[in-house]
């Protein structure tokens, strides 16, 4: 993910201005706003199913949205668990600036 992309995804995240259900998802996808729809199936949609493929499913799509790397440990475990871990993941990931997430991120890389 670019500074840019971040900066405009952390917005999204702080003012919630990101879709809040499925359809609104579906729509901000379809107008091209993939981070708006990529937070909602990290944050929400993911972690709201109760089957391992459809959280996986929705994890994945997350990720592409928002240009970012799924780690390898998550690959690891079922869907549900993974979905709750990786929401948790993206509200930690947002709640800092770009330099600390910058930091962090190239750490584990």
């Amino acid at each position: 993910m670019e500074k840019t992309e971040f900066e405009k995804a952390k917005q999204m995240y702080d003012k919630r201005s990101y879709a809040q259900t499925h359809q609104e998802a579906v729509k901000q996808f379809r107008d091209g706003n993939q981070l708006s729809a990529g937070l909602y199936l990290g944050l929400i949609g993911a972690p709201s199913r109760t089957t391992h493929g459809v959280a996986w499913t929705e994890i994945v799509m997350s990720a592409r949205m928002l240009k970012l790397e799924i780690p390898d440990f998550l690959k690891q475990r079922k869907g549900v668990e993974a979905s709750k871990i990786w929401a948790r993941s993206l509200r930690k990931g947002f709640a800092k600036t770009w330099e600390q997430w910058e930091k962090n991120h190239s750490q584990k890389h």
